[in-house]
């Protein structure tokens, strides 16, 4: 519920935004997309799944990763205030200065309340973390609105992140009594690190393939489409980041302890998997076929250009949830290794792909990030299934109910607007949304039982996913 509210007040907050803002603000923000996103990763180098993983850590182990993580968060500081001139100049957008200051600082504040958020997560304190969250998420908008209301432009955003930085740190330091002690435990930072490493490359691949186009877009169309673009791939990303953030938060900690139990443990991934898809192939089916008038509605006229992306990415988003679960289920089993070797076989071939697109449009990087996405998304269904006996095949089976549901109604929401042709588009986007929701829950309940019946025992127990596994 807590992640529910919060990304529904971001998504308003974000609507208020588009609004006050210009595409091309939103564009010179996105220019630092890859080097923050690379900071983030040097700075937490898995250091947070190891802790949460590892039921064994030790006082000195969260104190190590504290005071490690400060001390990369300083120096990425450092190195990205250097440079900020240097990409100013290569994207000549001379306020790109100002916002790496300001995302630089936000780097070394966000960075002394990691411990405090894994430890949370760790022992399923979610009162704190749904409190803290909902806070920053109020503030961080107030701040943001009021600045771009005051003309601040694409600083804004950056004002927006600061403030997000401060306010969720300063509540987790209140909410947790947790303080790191006045040493750094060199034993403790190398078994971190150990467990680290692989999730440290696997997601510096990662964010180099997903964020490696916003250079690309951003020096040869300029701010302005990029704005475009990352206004689809935000749109898109929002149902998918919500089921995955969902299932993640409980998931993750609750999988790591049923390792021991290897037949629970299925039955929890495959509840899991179930339960994501019967939500996220119909939220993206949906916006997929409502994205036309969706845009334009609710961000204004001059985001019609977004639509495209829009359309291109819910596609890449379709199949989020089989790579996410799939991956927890290597980080829960203590296989990051595994994984790393998994990604550093497919990473690089997509990354060449991106590369390739680039050279041809902007849409082409769009469907390369899609065939990215479904590839990566079985290759890990494959790969992982096969930890704990789930194989892709049953996967395929679980999955097919839910997306084939969510195509017939998907189908039938797109043949509305004929039907209804003289109506304000704001009245035939409401029916197609409300026919969209009544079609699919219907058919859901005649002919996907399994996931239906998965989803009521996720409600009633929220911490623990427990069904009978079919024969």
């Amino acid at each position: 519920m807590e992640i529910l509210t919060r990304q529904s007040l971001h998504f308003i907050i974000a609507v208020i935004l588009t609004r006050i803002l210009s595409p091309d603000a939103f564009g010179v923000y996105a220019l630092l997309a890859l080097y923050i996103g690379v900071a983030g990763i040097f700075i937490d180098f898995g250091m947070g799944s190891a802790l949460i993983q590892n039921q064994d850590a030790t006082a000195d182990d969260e104190s190590a990763m504290f005071w490690f993580n400060l001390l990369v968060a300083i120096l990425t500081a450092l190195f990205l205030t250097a440079a900020a001139p240097s990409l100013a100049r290569f994207y000549e957008v001379p306020g790109l200065q100002s916002i790496a200051y300001v995302l630089a600082l936000n780097l070394v504040i966000s960075a002394t309340g990691n411990v405090h958020r894994a430890l949370l997560a760790k022992r399923f304190y979610f009162r704190q973390l749904t409190f803290t969250s909902l806070f920053v998420v109020v503030l961080s908008g107030f701040t943001a609105i009021t600045a771009g209301l005051a003309g601040y432009g694409a600083l804004t955003l950056a004002l927006q992140a600061l403030t997000a930085g401060v306010a969720g740190t300063s509540m987790l330091w209140i909410l947790s009594d947790w303080r790191p002690r006045p040493y750094l435990n060199a034993y403790s930072l190398r078994r971190l690190i150990t467990f680290g490493r692989y999730w440290f490359g696997v997601q510096l691949l990662n964010i180099f393939h997903v964020r490696l186009n916003t250079v690309f877009i951003g020096k040869y169309h300029g701010p302005e489409v990029l704005g475009y673009y990352m206004r689809g791939e935000t749109t898109t990303a929002l149902p998918a980041t919500m089921v995955s953030s969902i299932f993640e938060r409980v998931a993750f900690p609750a999988f790591s302890r049923l390792t021991s139990d290897q037949g629970k443990f299925r039955q929890q991934v495959r509840a899991t998997l179930r339960i994501s898809m019967l939500i996220n192939a119909p939220v993206i089916l949906g916006l997929l076929v409502v994205s036309d008038s969706f845009v334009v509605i609710v961000f204004g006229e001059s985001w019609q250009p977004a639509v495209p992306y829009v359309q291109i990415l819910c596609l890449s988003r379709l199949f989020i949830p089989v790579y996410d679960i799939n991956l927890l289920v290597f980080m829960a089993s203590g296989r990051p290794k595994d994984y790393f070797y998994f990604e550093c076989l497919t990473r690089p071939v997509f990354l060449v792909l991106t590369v390739c697109a680039a050279m041809i449009s902007v849409e082409a990087i769009a469907w390369s990030m899609v065939i990215s996405a479904w590839i990566s998304s079985f290759l890990m269904a494959s790969k992982a299934g096969k930890v704990i006996g789930y194989e892709l095949s049953s996967q395929v089976h679980d999955l097919a109910p839910s997306i084939l549901l969510a195509t017939s109604m998907a189908i039938a929401v797109w043949a509305i607007p004929p039907i209804f042709a003289e109506l304000p588009a704001v009245v035939e986007l409401s029916l197609q949304v409300i026919a969209g929701i009544f079609l699919f829950s219907g058919l859901a309940i005649s002919f996907n039982r399994r996931a239906i019946r998965d989803l009521r025992n996720m409600l009633i127990g929220y911490r623990e996913i427990v069904v009978s596994e079919p024969g």
